[in-house]
């Protein structure tokens, strides 16, 4: 069987000043998600889903109430639901009153997702070491939702994350940075356990012959990796944006 491709996610980078903009960025994301999706579909592979991830919300929303907060994530989730866009990641909350607000905005919609970056701070007993009051932050928040949401499911949409990078496509923790750019998250584990199998099958799998079962398995994600890889190309080209290529 094919990889699946769990995902293909599209970043935009939206800015407070330029509001008029937000559904011009979001339509041309989620051509760029129809089209790529459609073609791995007509590839053979399963393509689970689309999603579309922004820069922190903390730059394009206004942040100096939670009521604003809410309004302006809110008013982006319509505009994503306009252009069918099933899931959206808001970026990361660091600033204290907005981390405040992040069980209300996971109570508002089960289409929205974001983070809570915890950085290192240097000093201390190690060289460096996570930052006390922003984790502490985070787990109050985590058990607000747990308390507040059905049977704590809301806490899917929520990542405490440790130097995660931007542009990554899978969520919650996902986020952009820079031009519009896409990548595709996959699915590998259907392809390892059929090349296993295989191994078995034939009586490879004896421990002077594990190189047997490696090679097989580098060869069939090679296989359905370069079709997925110059599919990305072949978009990103023609639709003039950046493809930040395949997580699996």
């Amino acid at each position: 069987p094919p990889i699946v491709v769990r995902t293909v996610t599209t970043g935009v980078l939206l800015e407070k000043e330029n509001r008029s903009q937000w559904s011009q960025e979001i339509k041309k994301a989620a051509q760029v998600n129809q089209r790529v999706s459609d073609t791995l579909k007509r590839k053979g592979f399963e393509v689970q889903g689309t999603r579309l991830t922004t820069n922190s919300f903390e730059e394009y929303v206004d942040t100096s109430r939670p009521e604003s907060i809410l309004k302006g994530i809110r008013d982006l989730l319509t505009i994503a639901e306009l252009e069918g866009i099933p899931i959206i990641g808001i970026g990361p909350a660091t600033r204290s009153s907005s981390i405040e607000v992040i069980p209300e905005i996971v109570k508002m919609s089960p289409k929205v997702s974001l983070s809570i970056p915890v950085p290192l701070m240097g000093g201390g007993v190690m060289e460096s070491s996570p930052d006390y009051e922003r984790a502490l932050k985070a787990a109050e928040v985590c058990l607000r939702i747990s308390q507040e949401t059905d049977k704590g499911i809301g806490n899917f949409q929520l990542a405490v994350s440790f130097n995660a990078r931007s542009n990554i496509p899978y969520f919650p923790v996902g986020y952009h940075r820079g031009p519009m750019s896409f990548a595709i998250g996959c699915e590998s584990t259907p392809v390892v356990s059929h090349a296993m199998k295989t191994c078995e099958e034939k009586g490879k799998l004896a421990p002077n012959e594990l190189g047997n079962m490696q090679k097989s398995i580098v060869n069939a994600l090679e296989h359905d990796m370069k079709i997925i890889e110059q599919v990305g190309k072949e978009h990103a080209n023609h639709m003039g944006v950046t493809f930040d290529g395949i997580d699996t």
